[in-house]
């Protein structure tokens, strides 16, 4: 019934995703800053930019429009498998999904109550809260997957772990790398694929809620140390951060 129900009303939803998916980040930065600002670079979210609730509204179109048949979604590689990946990056945990499925439930009755009237009853909203509630436990399994494997591998680890930056060189104009090393120096090396990125937690203003950042590690896979090389951008908190003020010696978090 609940897939039925999704798939019904899948397309008088679709118009309006990307004004619920707005609604439901500004309603998110106004209520758990500490949540929100932590994880995704305001820069692209609301009101600076709609990047993020694009990202989003595309998201909920795709699920809803396969809710029959999900496989296409759920395939190694495939869409929901890139979010997981890329969750895993931002350190999402299974307590940040209960909030996202309150305040998205609030944002499609705060959008959609007005334009649908007597069309969003009670049962349409209760599917699409069990629909939320199981791609959210889906998200949560394989993403616990991903970081079980990360932690096994050689030099592996879970969450934030603190480095010490042990160097910093000039490569070119307004571009430098950073070396980091472990707090508590490994017996192994780092294993990893060439191309794959780190997650960068740096605090520029002081009050731990600058987002993250992810630079392609350019160290080589096995060595003791990790490296990224990042480019000055105007106007950027971070890079400006990491080129201007942090220095050999200070602890960031990998």
């Amino acid at each position: 019934e609940t897939i039925a129900t999704v798939d019904a009303t899948a397309g008088a939803v679709a118009p309006f995703a990307l004004d619920i998916t707005k609604d439901f980040y500004g309603d998110m930065i106004a209520s758990l800053p500490s949540v929100v600002l932590t994880v995704f670079n305001p820069a692209h979210n609301v009101p600076i930019s709609t990047h993020q609730p694009e990202a989003l509204a595309a998201s909920v179109c795709a699920y809803a429009t396969n809710i029959k048949d999900l496989s296409p979604l759920l395939v190694p590689g495939g869409a929901v498998d890139a979010i997981n990946h890329r969750h895993c990056a931002l350190n999402i945990q299974p307590a940040h999904y209960l909030p996202v499925h309150d305040h998205l439930m609030g944002s499609i009755a705060h959008v959609l109550g007005p334009k649908l009237g007597d069309a969003l009853t009670p049962e349409v909203a209760g599917a699409w809260s069990e629909a939320v509630r199981f791609l959210a436990k889906v998200c949560i399994d394989k993403e616990e997957a991903l970081y079980a494997e990360y932690e096994k591998r050689p030099g592996g680890w879970r969450g934030l772990k603190d480095f010490t930056v042990t160097e910093i060189a000039d490569v070119a104009t307004g571009i430098k790398s950073f070396k980091f090393e472990p707090v508590n120096p490994l017996t192994s090396g780092f294993a990893f694929e060439a191309g794959q990125y780190l997650t960068v937690k740096v605090d520029p203003n002081g009050d731990g809620l600058t987002a993250p950042r992810h630079y392609t590690a350019t160290s080589p896979p096995g060595a003791k140390y990790l490296q990224c090389t990042t480019k000055k951008v105007a106007g950027g908190v971070v890079s400006t951060y990491m080129h201007e003020t942090l220095k050999v010696g200070d602890t960031v978090k990998l």
